[in-house]
């Protein structure tokens, strides 16, 4: 599909240059691999409102990938998320994928997936200002969600808010022909199994205050609540069943148990109360139930990970090239 990207001041207000809209089209394009038409109606909507949104369900609440101008409450209508991915870096390793978040358009087109919408903003008076922005906003959340771990495609969609009505903005979607898509529960783990995996994944060392599995999710929960919502039902049966395999594992590995639990001591969540650290259960492991028919943590990990194919990379050589030479591109200064 050809691209209309051609300006018109009087119906754009922000109207960016040329120079302008094919830097920010190239490091959309380039970095976050978007589709021809969602880079188009991203910079459409960047020059008729004078901003850029990005719409975070999950750890961006509480870990933004840049300074905002504004935060404030929506519900995606007709998305979902869950334990959709693998994860190679940060919540598990080449050699030992775990699992992580996703989004995805639900099967019946119902529902809604709560969050809280990012946005930065320009003005009449930024004399161009704002273009330098945008693209640096758009490079750190590549950085952020792409480096290293390339798991979602990235859509532009409409976000109910109360504020605002409905905007647009960025979602990291799960991307169901991405070799790391995992599927939702029951696809290719059960949800039993995919906690398992949780309690016990380490990332890669060094990779962020989140890099164990159970840190990642116990993250998510208090995520929630700095968004003021609760968890999903799904979610919240997944963060039970880890923790209750976590409180486990200290029985059946209390050598791993005691290396997870280390690392998650060494961070706390954003907003969290004195004394709490990632190795803090976020929910009372005494008074949840599990699977019918429970097995010792050890054995329902290797299964999983045996059924899922965990233990190979699926990224080729030239794959992870390319993931090292975006990353190296990333990380350094934007220019202005």
């Amino acid at each position: 599909m050809s691209q209309d990207l051609s300006n018109n001041s009087s119906q754009k207000p922000f109207a960016l240059t040329d120079d302008e809209r094919a830097k920010i089209d190239a490091a959309l394009s380039k970095y976050l691999h978007m589709a021809d038409d969602d880079r188009v109606a991203l910079i459409n909507d960047i020059e008729v409102t004078g901003s850029l949104r990005q719409f975070g369900y999950g750890s961006l609440i509480g870990d933004p990938s840049s300074e905002n101008d504004k935060e404030y409450g929506g519900v995606a209508e007709g998305w979902e998320k869950g334990a959709f991915c693998k994860d190679r870096h940060y919540r598990g390793t080449p050699e030992n994928l775990g699992v992580t978040m996703g989004a995805l358009e639900t099967e019946d087109g119902e529902g809604g997936l709560p969050g809280v919408v990012q946005e930065i903003n320009a003005s009449k008076n930024d004399e161009g200002s704002f273009a330098d922005r945008a693209l640096k906003n758009i490079k750190d959340f590549a950085f952020r969600e792409t480096s290293l771990n390339p798991i979602y495609e990235y859509k532009v969609i409409d976000v109910t808010t109360k504020r605002n009505g409905v905007v647009k903005a960025l979602i990291c979607a799960a991307d169901p022909k991405n070799p790391l898509y995992l599927g939702r529960d029951g696809e290719v783990l059960t949800i039993e199994e995919k906690a398992a995996i949780i309690a016990t994944s380490k990332g890669v060392i060094d990779s962020g205050p989140r890099n164990t599995g159970m840190a990642y999710w116990r993250d998510h929960v208090h995520c929630c609540k700095l968004g003021g919502f609760e968890p999903d039902a799904k979610i919240q049966k997944l963060v039970e069943l880890a923790e209750k395999y976590r409180a486990q594992l200290e029985i059946d590995d209390p050598q791993l148990f005691a290396e997870l639990t280390a690392r998650e001591s060494q961070s706390a969540p954003k907003g969290a109360t004195d004394g709490v650290t990632y190795a803090t259960a976020v929910y009372d492991v005494d008074v949840i139930s599990a699977s019918d028919n429970p097995k010792r943590v050890i054995e329902l990990r290797n299964e999983a990970i045996e059924g899922a194919n965990l233990l190979t990379d699926p990224l080729n050589a030239a794959q992870t090239e390319t993931i090292q030479r975006h990353k190296a591109e990333l990380e350094a200064p934007t220019l202005h």
